[in-house]
């Protein structure tokens, strides 16, 4: 259970890390593919999950 809890820890904190990495870099959603596509590249570059960088692009919340 604890190594459960960690994890979800962990991934809100990469989530958190993500988001305010994306909002200093692009601070807006993209309308256009060609700019979700840049926002997506430059983040996974980053290292950011999949998951992460996808919630992060769409502009969802943890």
């Amino acid at each position: 259970q604890e190594s459960a809890e960690l994890i979800k820890s962990l991934k809100e904190t990469e989530f958190q890390r993500a988001q305010d990495l994306w909002q200093r870099k692009f601070g807006v959603v993209a309308q256009e593919q060609k700019e979700r596509a840049k926002q997506y590249r430059f983040l996974a570059s980053k290292g950011f999950s999949s998951d992460v960088v996808s919630r992060v692009v769409a502009g969802r919340s943890a």
